[in-house]
């Protein structure tokens, strides 16, 4: 939101800049104007793209502690493990049995609650089809 200001009073600024005349010109042909609004931008650009950046660190963060999970997982016994996992959300449950070794997360799915199973089953299969898409 304070982005999108940001550029709307930018916008504003440079839109006045070419405007404004004073001593037969307008005062955005001079650098004492040009390069204030620039440099405004170029912090608006820097500004935008930190969030992203962010964003793809605590995604990193949650990939390695669901990397920490699964390898927990795949050293119980594939009962203790359906059990625990059945009370997980499917989605959740999904993306850990995702990132376990496939022949334990089957052994895993053979020792949950059907229903459950085949919640994250169809969740599992739908993400895998819409990755080849």
């Amino acid at each position: 939101e304070a982005i999108g200001l940001g550029r709307a009073a930018l916008k504003r600024a440079a839109q006045y800049a070419k405007e404004r005349v004073v001593f037969g010109r307008p005062i955005g042909q001079n650098q004492g104007i040009q390069h204030p609004l620039a440099k405004a931008w170029a912090e608006l650009e820097a500004a935008n793209k930190k969030p992203q950046a962010n964003s793809q660190v605590v995604q990193d963060a949650r990939s390695a502690d669901i990397q920490k999970l699964a390898a927990i997982y795949e050293g119980m016994k594939p009962a203790q493990a359906g059990q625990i996992i059945n009370e997980m959300d499917a989605k959740f449950a999904a993306g850990l049995l995702s990132a376990m070794n496939n022949e334990q997360a089957a052994l895993v799915v053979a020792n949950m609650d059907s229903q459950k199973a085949y919640l994250v089953s169809v969740i599992l299969a739908n993400r895998s089809q819409q990755q080849q898409q």
